[in-house]
Formats: structure tokens, sequence, C-alpha cells
């Protein structure tokens, strides 16, 4: 095999394995996604006024690769506050993340925080250096 063939196929392997790298989903810190929701919902609470709320529900979700999320699974905190937690997650929208300047998809956690009559975004401060 000339030099020249063992370059092309060097290069056509390089590519590939770019190309597979852009495209698979990577995991992303909530607090650095919180800056870029370009749209955030609140869990609706109106039918739980009046009750003692004091729990946080953490999210897991996936962000496609135009910012919407398609999917939105609770995985800890109250049970009960879990379907109202993904529904609200569902509504969110970003600014796509980007990798090498091509778009990728995004696993990443939301967490909501109820107590009386209110519910917050949870977001951890980022690490220190």
């Amino acid at each position: 095999m000339t030099m020249s063939r063992v370059l092309f196929v060097l290069i056509a392997f390089a590519v590939s394995a770019f190309s597979q790298a852009v495209s698979s989903r990577v995991r992303v810190a909530g607090e650095f996604m919180y800056n870029l929701a370009e749209r955030k919902v609140l869990p609706e609470i109106a039918d739980l006024k009046g009750r003692e709320l004091n729990a946080e529900v953490a999210v897991n979700v996936i962000v496609s690769k135009t910012g919407t999320v398609t999917k939105a699974r609770s995985f800890k905190g109250d049970s009960s506050l879990f379907k109202r937690s993904e529904q609200a997650a569902l509504k969110w929208h970003y600014k796509p993340y980007l990798m090498a300047a091509e778009p990728v998809e995004v696993d990443t956690t939301l967490e909501f925080r109820f107590t009386k009559d209110k519910v917050e975004i949870v977001v951890p401060p980022p690490p220190r250096p």
C-alpha cells in the first residue's frame, strides 16, 4: 500500500470516529444547562395550596439537538410530585448544546424544590476550581 493510500484510510477512520462522537448523547451538568435554558416551566401546584410541602424532586431529562426536551423521568424525591415535575420538565426548551460546532443530544438533570405555596428551581453552584 502506498503512503497516500495509508494516509487516506487513516483520515477516513478519523472522520468516521469524529462524526460518531459528535452525534452521540453527552452528559452535561444541570447548572451549566440551566444557563442555556430559554424557557423554564415550574410544576403546577395550584391544587396543593395550603398543603405543607417540603420536598425536592430530581428529573433526568434528554434534550434533543434542537433544544427540545424529549424525555423526562423523575428519579429522586417525593414520588407524589414526580408526574407534575416531569410534565413541567417536558415544557423546558434550551439553546442547542454544541460540540465541535455541531449540536448534540444532552442528558442532564433538573431539580425542583417544593415548599408551602411555591416551587423553585434548584440550581447548584458551579464547582470551585
